[in-house]
C-alpha cells in the first residue's frame, strides 16, 4: 500500500535528522542478487524481496564508510 503524504514526511524528517540520504542507482538486478546470496548476506528466498535487498544494499554502503574512516 503506498504512503500517505504525511508518512512520506515523517520519514523525510527521521532520515534528515539522521544525517541520511537516499539514492537511486542502476544496477544489475541478477548480478546483485548472485553476490548477495554468495556472500551469504541474503538467501535465494530473501533477494526475491526488494526491501531486503535494499536494506543489504544500504548495508554494505554504511560498512563500506565506516572502514573508510
Amino acid at each position: 500500500m503506498p504512503l500517505t503524504n504525511a508518512e512520506r514526511q515523517a520519514r523525510h524528517r527521521m532520515r534528515d535528522a539522521l544525517g541520511l540520504v537516499c539514492i537511486r542507482i542502476e544496477v544489475d538486478e541478477f548480478a546483485l542478487a548472485d553476490f548477495l546470496v554468495s556472500t551469504g548476506r541474503l538467501t535465494e528466498a530473501e533477494v526475491l524481496r526488494p526491501a531486503l535487498v535494499a536494506q543489504a544494499v544500504a548495508d554494505l554502503v554504511a560498512q563500506a564508510i565506516r572502514h573508510e574512516k
